[in-house]
């Protein structure tokens, strides 16, 4: 007999063809399966790490976004916090401190099971409308601010003036078609 190691598996074989040829066929469809599933679980932590970068580029901690790329693909609807540490490889102060703010933002809830004294963390079914509705709201206080800026643009400031003008007439337009926007996507979503 031999070890026969593959893939970072190691299997026994013996020196009977027949049986070489099984076990290195089965080795050669698990060390396949194998690869399949190393590349989707480095698509699946890409994918994290994206909604991480996204989240950093919004203004947001990348670990909050991480943890909520985390919970959208994670094979288990809810994961606790060791879990979550654990998948990341993140400290646990920050992953309190960002799964807190993810459930002050609404994106994430806190979910209890019978007899577990631990915390658990699941995604909102509806944190994405959520989201859209405090966007939507930043709309009207924009605009106002930029219209509050106007008198400030000195007249020899005519590319700023050109600016600020496209921008108050973009969030104005923007106002006018959010209700029927919204109106649509309701309908969709039935």
């Amino acid at each position: 007999m031999i070890l026969l190691l593959k893939y970072g598996k190691c299997r026994q074989v013996s020196f009977s063809t027949q049986t070489t040829v099984c076990s290195w066929r089965t080795g050669l469809k698990q060390a396949k399966k194998s690869k399949r599933n190393a590349e989707s679980e480095y698509d699946r932590r890409e994918f994290i790490e994206e909604i991480g970068i996204l989240f950093e580029d919004t203004g947001h901690p990348r670990m909050a976004g991480r943890i909520f790329g985390l919970l959208l693909v994670a094979e288990q609807p809810m994961l606790s916090s060791a879990e979550i540490t654990e998948e990341l490889q993140a400290s646990k102060a920050s992953v309190s401190t960002m799964t807190r703010l993810l459930l002050q933002s609404g994106l994430i809830e806190r979910v209890a099971r019978p007899g577990d004294r631990k915390d658990y963390f699941r995604m909102k079914s509806w944190s994405f409308d959520l989201v859209m509705e405090r966007q939507l709201a930043l709309i009207p206080v924009f605009r106002k601010l930029l219209e509050k800026g106007r008198p400030m643009v000195p007249p020899a400031n005519r590319p700023g003036r050109e600016s600020l003008e496209q921008m108050i007439d973009f969030y104005n337009w923007l106002e006018q078609e959010i209700p029927a926007l919204k109106e649509r996507w309701n309908r969709r979503k039935v």
